[in-house]
């Protein structure tokens, strides 16, 4: 056991001249933090972003189906929102396209964000197969449950990851083995 004056913490190092510590907030890889969110509304999106953002998301917001496409594309991001309007607005159909379109090239927990008053919208949800399907959000502001659940979900497929590339070494290793002897 180590005596107490043989025990170092963070604050006992000293920093470069000018270099002030950076609390740490969460200790996971950056990339895995990070979701792309697309709305109908501005304001919406900056709700979304801010409850994204108190859950420690770092959050790429698009306003735009071509944008949001544009991330999709350039980047690998392990959760996408959808902010779907009503039916009625224009870019309702963009929207739905733009989504569907990420489930054909993405990995991404995928959420759609309904307006609550079309019933087939869930079932063209779930048969994307996304992550999760929220009928109806009236303040996006509330949706911070949604970003915990998310990481939690992320956590377990990198652990389950994790353990099949262990599981899958070990046999490859034992397979080597066996063929030596």
């Amino acid at each position: 056991m180590a005596s107490a004056s043989s025990r170092t913490s963070v604050s006992d190092h000293v920093l470069p001249a000018g270099k002030a510590q950076t609390p740490v907030r969460v200790l996971a890889p950056p990339g895995l933090l990070r979701c792309l969110i697309l709305s109908w509304s501005d304001q919406r999106a900056q709700r979304f972003q801010s409850a994204a953002e108190r859950e420690a998301w770092e959050a790429i917001v698009c306003s735009s189906a071509e944008k949001f496409l544009r991330n999709v594309f350039q980047q690998k991001i392990p959760l996408t929102v959808v902010d779907l309007p009503q039916a009625k607005f224009d870019d309702y159909e963009e929207l739905r396209n733009a989504t569907a379109k990420v489930c054909e090239v993405s990995d991404s927990l995928l959420i759609i964000c309904g307006a609550g008053e079309n019933e087939n919208e869930e079932t063209w949800a779930r048969q994307l197969g996304v992550w999760a399907y929220v009928p109806h959000v009236a303040q996006p502001a509330e949706f911070d449950w949604v970003f915990i659940e998310a990481r939690k979900a992320l956590a377990q497929q990198a652990s389950a990851r994790a353990d099949s590339q262990a599981l899958q070494m070990t046999t490859e290793g034992h397979l080597r083995r066996d063929r030596m002897t």
